[in-house]
């Protein structure tokens, strides 16, 4: 019995040792290739304050400096900021039909954005004020369809009565 006890505790350990070692191999990936997508620049803009009942759009603006034409394949609102605030719709619609559910606190959107060589594309999230408050929260826009390359985009609105 001693000996099976000794057995499962040396597994248990040896995965628990086996995920450390992955997790350190793609931390130093990421910070080898970076996370941010070379070439791509992202802005939002959004009134600063606004009125319950009121509604209001935020433009995800990104601009692609680079040399070929990008896409942005996924633009996520952490969900945070929609204590407040509603989301009505997108322009242009998302290529998948979103959930509403939250995945790891955010609200995915998955695209098909073109971004030309050197020039940019916006998406427009249109919102309606439900209550008094903050929201704060972030936009996350990740280019080329990879994961591991995204840009992180702080938003606040004020919602007053």
């Amino acid at each position: 019995m001693l000996t099976v006890l000794l057995w499962i505790a040396g597994i248990a350990v040896g995965l628990v040792v086996l995920y450390l070692v992955v997790m350190i191999c793609a931390a130093i990936y990421t910070n080898m290739t970076g996370i941010e997508p070379r070439g791509i620049e992202a802005r939002v803009v959004a009134p600063a304050t606004v009125r319950v009942r009121d509604e209001f759009d935020v433009r995800v603006v990104i601009n692609n400096v680079s040399d070929r034409e990008r896409v942005i394949s996924n633009i996520d609102l952490s969900h945070s900021f929609v204590e407040f605030v509603a989301l009505k719709a997108i322009e242009p619609e998302p290529a998948e039909k979103p959930s509403g559910i939250p995945t790891l606190g955010t609200l995915v959107h998955k695209f098909a954005l073109l971004t030309p060589s050197k020039g940019s594309s916006t998406a427009t999230f249109k919102f309606v004020a439900m209550k008094a408050g903050q929201s704060t929260g972030e936009f996350v826009v990740y280019a080329d369809s990879n994961s591991y390359r995204y840009l992180t985009i702080p938003i606040s609105v004020i919602v007053t009565e």
